[in-house]
Parts: C-alpha cells; sequence; structure tokens
C-alpha cells in the first residue's frame, strides 16, 4: 500500500521533496491510511507533516471523539495537529446549501486557512479510486457534462491552495486490507450508511448491483473513463480560455465590462458553454451556481434578437443582457460578492451595473 502511494506521487509529481504537507485526517479508514502511508514516505521524500481535523458541528459526541481520535493519532507519530470547528448546520441555512455541500466548503476553507497559516505547501486528501467511481456515478445520475464526468483531479486550488490527492489510484479494498496488516485502528462514520444520502444508496447499492449483474471491474472503468473525459476536458478547456481572450469587452464610456455577444456566437455551443463558465469563475462567481440550465440560459441571452434581458444566477449574482455584450451584477446577498471601489466621472456618467444605477 505505501508503494501504490509512492508510485502515484513519483508519477504525478504531486508533492516535491522538502515541502510541507497539511494532511486533512477525518479519523475514517481512508485518512488514516494516507497519514500513515505518507510518514512511510517523508524521510525519504524530506516532507514535514501536518494533521489538520475539522469538527463539523454535526454528529454530538461522535464527532468529539473523531476530533479526539486524530489528536491522539498525529500525537503518537509525533506530528503537530491543528484541529478547528465549523457550524455546518448554520452555513447550510445561511447559504441555502445542502449539508454536505456546506461541510464540504468549511472544510476546504478551514484546510486553506490552516494551510496558510502553517506555511504549508499543498493539501493531501484521502480521496480513492472507490470515491472516483462513486463520483462518476453520481455525477451521470445528476446530468453532468464533460467536465463533470472528469471526476475528481488528482490536483485542485482551494482558496488560493494547492489540493493533492494521492490515493486517487487506490481502491478501499486496499486500503482497508493496509490498515488490517499493520494493526491500525480507525473510526467509522455513522452517517457514511444512511441511506438518506444518494452517495451512500450509490456506494451500497449501486456500485456493488453493477459489479456483480454487469461488470465486475466497473469501478476501474469508471475510474479510467474518468481519466479519458479530463483529459480530453483538458484540451477543450485551453480551447475556451482562447476563445475568451478574444470576447472580453473593456468597460467604456459608462458601459460595463462584458462578454461581446457577438464574437461568443462565433463558437460553436460547446465552446460558448465553457466561455461562459469560465467567465463567470473568473469573476467569483462558485461553481455551485453554474449548473446546465443556468448556462443554457445564459447562451440563448446571448444569442436573443433582443438586447436586453437578464438571468438570476442565484444568491448574489445577476447577468443582464446590454446590446451588444452581457454584463455580471454581484448585489450583497450571501456573503459571496465583493465590494470594489469606483471612479466617478466628474463631468460625465458613471455606471454602476451591481447597483443598477448610473451616476452622472
Amino acid at each position: 500500500m505505501p508503494l501504490k502511494v509512492h508510485a502515484a506521487v513519483a508519477r504525478s509529481g504531486l508533492i516535491l521533496p522538502g515541502q510541507t504537507v497539511l494532511v486533512a485526517v477525518s479519523g475514517g479508514a481512508d485518512s488514516v491510511a494516507l497519514l500513515h502511508a505518507l510518514c512511510a514516505l517523508a524521510s525519504r521524500y524530506r516532507w514535514r507533516l501536518i494533521v489538520a481535523h475539522l469538527h463539523h458541528g454535526i454528529r454530538g459526541r461522535a464527532a468529539d471523539a473523531d476530533a479526539a481520535f486524530v489528536r491522539g493519532l498525529a500525537r503518537r507519530l509525533g506530528l503537530r495537529c491543528v484541529v478547528g470547528r465549523a457550524d455546518v448546520p448554520c452555513l447550510a441555512r445561511r447559504r441555502r446549501l445542502s449539508l454536505e455541500m456546506a461541510a464540504r466548503e468549511a472544510r476546504y476553507a478551514f484546510l486553506a486557512r490552516t494551510a496558510r497559516r502553517v506555511q504549508a505547501d499543498v493539501i493531501a486528501t484521502a480521496h480513492t479510486a472507490d470515491d472516483q467511481a462513486e463520483t462518476v456515478l453520481l455525477r451521470l445520475l445528476r446530468g453532468a457534462g464533460r467536465e463533470g464526468l472528469g471526476g475528481i483531479a488528482p490536483v485542485t486550488m482551494a482558496h488560493g491552495v494547492r489540493v493533492v490527492r494521492p490515493l486517487l489510484p487506490v481502491t478501499r479494498a486496499d486500503i482497508l486490507a493496509y490498515l488490517q496488516r499493520c494493526g491500525l485502528e480507525w473510526r467509522e462514520d455513522e452517517s457514511n450508511r444512511d441511506p438518506a444520502l444518494l452517495r451512500n444508496r450509490v456506494r451500497h447499492e449501486l456500485l456493488p448491483l453493477l459489479a456483480e449483474r454487469f461488470n465486475p471491474a466497473i469501478r476501474a472503468v469508471l475510474c479510467r473513463t474518468a481519466r479519458i473525459f479530463a483529459e480530453e476536458e483538458e484540451w477543450l478547456r485551453g480551447l475556451a480560455h482562447e476563445a475568451l481572450a478574444g470576447c472580453l469587452m473593456p468597460a467604456a464610456a459608462g458601459r460595463a465590462a462584458g462578454l461581446s455577444v457577438a464574437r461568443l456566437a462565433q463558437h460553436p455551443v460547446a465552446v460558448r458553454r465553457r466561455v461562459l463558465r469560465e467567465w463567470l469563475r473568473q469573476n467569483g462567481v462558485p461553481d455551485n451556481r453554474l449548473d446546465f440550465d443556468v448556462v443554457e440560459q445564459l447562451d440563448r441571452l446571448s444569442r436573443a434578437a433582443r438586447g436586453s434581458g437578464q438571468v438570476a444566477l442565484g444568491g448574489a449574482w445577476t447577468v443582464w443582457r446590454e446590446y451588444d455584450r452581457l454584463c455580471l451584477r454581484a448585489t450583497a446577498g450571501d456573503g459571496e460578492a465583493q465590494l470594489r471601489s469606483v471612479t466617478i466621472r466628474v463631468p460625465g456618467a458613471t455606471r454602476l451595473p451591481e447597483q443598477g444605477l448610473m451616476v452622472r
């Protein structure tokens, strides 16, 4: 098992020699295995490991026990441990998110803050090949496109900090065998058995059924499919970035900066969708506001004969059509919008798109 992690790290260059690694440890089997495997390799690569654990404020005494377990594990390994706490139910209500999505946002925000504070170069999380297979199926059930079906990337950014996933090539069966062989303990999260959660039904019902009735290698097949989609999406994303650069329109004569609808229309729909998503991401709109239906509405707005109209993205964000361009408005609402300074032209006219005003 450590050799599989070693091969993944060496092949992908996930963690460079001498780096400080913040290891996300929930106390479950996957993260305990990740921590022990990285410890086994730390001296060879001169890594400095720091443990991070977030108490989500959801599972009461069980969550308290998880935090205590992780502290004890880090202490036995001689590692520094940072434990944080979040009120995920409150965050979910305030941001109108599912409990699962709110927990994910709180977790990555905590990890990024902690990484900056301890000066970690990367965050390591314990996503596995089984997580990859489950994610592909979940996104297929929800109607994802090529980008979504690319699954979990081995390297991403969270709040400006690099996140790596060394266990993606490793199956959960391998992890459990490793833990049992080494006599290592871990915590079980009872919520992972809750059938009300779609991921749990995919994990415990759908995937076993597919493996038994259709293809015993279904997990490996789904992981391979994710890799193919991700590689092709990388190429398409490059095309979209070039197209976006050609569609941007600067602010001028009191008009807001935006996206040229005429230049956007020159591209095929697959590129247009990616241009719209990337434009919004670069302007701070979170991915959970960019589902397929919203992007389709924006594409229709850009191609409409009428030069006006708007699409609400939810929360603080609205896109409106102003004749030859699409513009983005961010208003105070759910804490996602950012305040910015505006230079007022005197004499002259200055548009304030976030407020929908013109100052003369």
